[in-house]
């Protein structure tokens, strides 16, 4: 050969998918317990069926009166808190009993799977496979509530008048937290999309690392708001965020090869969960039932925040806080003593249609609110429905004039607007600002 031959390089030889190693005794052990615990935790791990299992329901009732039993028996507590009904909060005392209850059961299963199991490792592979699916729906398809409701703002809203007027000092932790989010709908619709985002990736098996990882970012932001802001859902998002750690867990050695010590990484073996031609087409229709279900979602999100939000709409006419300056029934004044009978002395409305009546005894009425081209009609939330029909009238834009009349009594109530600071959301980007803290 001449020696001025030059041979080209030999091509770096693509890395090949290597085998799957053989599962270690711990890794088998702790996936038991793993794969029994999400297993039962989706079946209802919030007190409720997540997912339609079959026997969910009773998987559920069953959770419901064991924790109850324990919260009396064994934690000694008693009085309403052992009793399961609406309270707007995941993180009741019932709820952590409960899942203790799910991780007794989980580890009552891995006894039993461990005292039966005879090294069978081959399920392992196939078993973790599908807890994969599991995980990545059930996360996928939180991502899209939850992100939905931010891209389409219906879990935030701007603040109302009454939280505009509160002092800063008076707010709890959860609401400053409902009200920094409700003042910037571009922090809010920016953090749905990623979330969106990210619910989208995990559908994909070759997107789920990707998708996993803006899920754990995502997730864990939202656990520490709710640690940091007192938020009653510190329980839920917690596990959903464990969820998505489990999906990069997965992953963490390809994960860790590329982005920590640069070095590339064989492709994951994608092995099909089933053989036959028919389940494999069938998964394929249940993925596109999925992504219709997603599509379906995101416009009931739409139509929800069109009716809710309303953009454009001018604000309704009891909007904002009205001190009452007159209170008459048939002429005569009911003045705001203790000595006569409790009426309104403050009048609350959001844009929501609820309007919350405080009472000179300092009780709180709670009415929805229906509004006409010249009346509102209030129903009494908290007093079997019963309407209420007010006309109006606006002599100027700080008084408003109601008017309820029936057969025996004329009601006539005068109120005054009360100045509702607005700069927190009124104030805009500005993209050049010559002083910091304004």
């Amino acid at each position: 050969m001449s020696p001025l031959t030059r041979t080209a390089p030999a091509a770096s030889p693509t890395p090949e998918p290597d085998a799957p190693p053989a599962w270690s005794f711990l890794k088998r052990t702790a996936f038991r317990f793993l794969f029994c615990y999400w297993l039962l935790y989706n079946c209802g791990g919030d007190g409720r069926a997540t997912l339609p299992f079959p026997f969910s329901g009773l998987w559920v009732e069953l959770g419901h009166a064991v924790s109850t039993w324990a919260a009396i028996h064994l934690f000694h507590l008693s009085g309403p808190v052992t009793e399961w009904r609406p309270t707007g909060s995941g993180d009741t005392a019932l709820h952590y009993i409960y899942n203790l209850w799910i991780l007794a059961a989980a580890g009552l299963a891995w006894l039993i799977w461990t005292a039966l199991d005879r090294g069978r490792g081959n399920c392992y592979p196939i078993l973790h496979r599908w807890l994969r699916v599991l995980l990545r729906y059930t996360l996928a398809m939180t991502m899209f509530y939850y992100g939905f409701a931010k891209v389409f703002p219906t879990q935030f809203r701007p603040p109302e008048p009454e939280i505009l007027a509160r002092p800063i000092g008076e707010l709890s932790l959860h609401g400053m937290l409902w009200t920094f989010m409700g003042a910037s709908m571009s922090y809010t619709i920016l953090c749905g999309v990623a979330e969106v985002i990210a619910g989208a990736l995990l559908i994909s098996r070759r997107a789920t690392p990707l998708g996993a990882l803006i899920s754990l970012g995502a997730l864990g932001n939202i656990v520490a708001l709710n640690f940091c802001y007192d938020t009653a859902v510190k329980l839920y998002s917690s596990n959903l965020f464990l969820m998505a750690a489990f999906l990069v867990l997965g992953d963490w050695r390809r994960l860790a090869g590329v982005l920590l010590f640069n070095r590339p990484a064989a492709a994951a073996p994608l092995q099909p969960l089933f053989q036959a031609r028919w389940l494999r087409t069938s998964a394929a229709v249940t993925r596109w039932l999925f992504i219709g279900w997603m599509v379906v979602h995101a416009s009931q999100r739409y139509q929800r925040y069109r009716s809710v939000a309303q953009p454009g709409r001018a604000a309704p006419v009891l909007y904002g806080i009205w001190e009452v300056e007159r209170y008459a029934r048939n002429g005569a004044e009911f003045a705001a003593s203790t000595n006569s009978a409790p009426r309104w002395k403050t009048l609350k409305a959001g844009s929501f249609d609820v309007v919350y009546a405080v009472r000179t005894d300092g009780s709180t009425l709670r009415y929805a609110a229906e509004y006409g081209p010249k009346h509102v009609v209030l129903r009494d939330f908290d007093g079997g429905g019963k309407r209420l029909v007010l006309g109006y009238s606006q002599p100027s834009a700080s008084q408003l004039v109601l008017r309820h009349m029936d057969e025996n009594d004329v009601l006539e109530i005068q109120l005054r607007r009360v100045a509702v600071p607005t700069r927190l959301i009124e104030w805009r980007l500005h993209w050049v600002k010559q002083h910091g803290w304004e």
